[in-house]
């Protein structure tokens, strides 16, 4: 006879792992709750989405790994050995990156956009690790005809994977569209034989609904396997390129920075050189949130993701305002969150995953406009209701 303690507990154990198995974890933090939507704001969303690849070699790229298996011939296996090593290697390999698995990336990443603004999706919404244009419009003209974007901004940069930044917006864009290169110079800190070609910055400028003019500035910088100093000479130009635009120009830079809260705090690059000039996001706001990113190797949160806003949107002296309070983490789809509590990156394998990154969204709206009490002459007070106003 089966000991009835004994067959308690296996009971326990099994209904245990059946939880384990089936049951989602909440996110560790969910600050999108806790702001309340403005009236008549744009929504403006930075999103590393991951590997967003179609299943087409593009010419001159290493995107190997993210082909149909039934295109990976000699070739393009050759090619594999030759540049990868270790998991890459076997990801290149094997990996079956087809029209089902792109199909089921696509759906996810549309459930993420979903969950944001009461179901409308940002207004403006920064791509990072995007392969191409025509990706960006099969995910758009297939998935995302609810959220009412206007055809996709991407211009083909010289990465040596073939990803680049893009845009989509339901905002009027106002030409030209611009990729400004990354230019990067050797000194003591970087050798010439650790620069690479890498994404450059993507310019774009659209009419807001009262007709002011927003620059949006796309960015993805070096990632940690690269030399920190590309970093530093990266933002060091995206200074440079906003002292270009008109000084009253509201501008707005979304993307992947690729900065670590380890190298933060050794380089401040943020908390001091980027401050002086603009808001930081995770600065100003977002204060519940750990990061976007987690590295589970040294068991870590990192804003890699950030937008950053000119001045005049936080002084008030521009038509439109940031509102730092509406800063927040976007994690609200049951596909962002692993059983860690973490950023799920997207596997064709399991049932949650999307991007190992999760997105960072902040409101603007338009600046509440002062009323002044009309000057009334003592003789002509009783001609004026005295409560009259007129805005400034």
């Amino acid at each position: 006879m089966v000991n009835s303690r004994n067959l308690y507990i296996s009971v326990l154990v099994v209904i245990g792992i059946v939880l384990s198995c089936t049951s989602r974890p909440k996110p560790v933090f969910d600050s999108s709750k806790d702001y309340k939507l403005s009236s008549g704001a744009i929504t403006i969303m930075t999103y590393n989405v991951e590997n967003l690849f179609d299943t087409e070699h593009d010419q001159g790229k290493s995107d190997e790994t993210y082909l149909p298996l039934a295109k990976k011939n000699e070739q393009i296996k050759a090619k594999c050995r030759a540049e990868n090593r270790g998991y890459y290697l076997e990801e290149c390999l094997s990996k079956d990156w087809n029209e089902s698995t792109l199909d089921l990336k696509l759906k996810r990443l549309t459930d993420v956009l979903a969950h944001v603004k009461n179901g409308e999706g940002p207004d403006v919404l920064i791509l990072q690790e995007v392969e191409n244009r025509g990706v960006l419009e099969k995910w758009r003209k297939n998935y995302l005809s609810r959220f009412h974007y206007h055809p996709a901004l991407l211009l083909e940069g010289p990465d040596e994977r073939g990803i680049d930044v893009g845009i989509l917006t339901r905002l009027e864009a106002v030409p030209p569209l611009n990729l400004h290169p990354l230019k990067f110079i050797a000194n003591d800190k970087l050798k010439q034989s650790q620069i690479s070609e890498t994404r450059g910055i993507l310019e774009a400028n659209f009419k807001l609904p009262d007709g002011s003019l927003l620059t949006v500035l796309g960015v993805h910088l070096p990632s940690q396997g690269n030399p920190r100093e590309m970093r530093r000479q990266a933002l060091e130009q995206l200074n440079k390129l906003r002292e270009g635009l008109p000084k009253d120009r509201m501008v707005v830079v979304g993307g992947d920075f690729n900065i670590t809260s380890e190298e933060e705090a050794q380089a401040q690059f943020f908390s001091d050189y980027m401050q002086k000039t603009w808001g930081v996001s995770h600065l100003m706001g977002c204060k519940s949130c750990k990061g976007t990113h987690y590295y589970g190797r040294n068991e870590s949160w990192s804003f890699l993701d950030v937008l950053l806003v000119s001045p005049n949107m936080l002084d008030g002296k521009s038509p439109w305002v940031a509102l730092p309070e509406s800063v927040r983490v976007e994690n609200n789809s049951l596909y962002q969150v692993n059983r860690f509590g973490g950023p799920s990156r997207f596997s064709e394998h399991r049932k949650d995953g999307v991007s190992d990154h999760w997105p960072l969204a902040m409101e603007i709206v338009k600046r509440p406009i002062a009323k002044i009490p009309v000057m009334v002459d003592e003789k002509d007070k009783d001609k004026v209701d005295k409560d009259k106003t007129v805005t400034k």
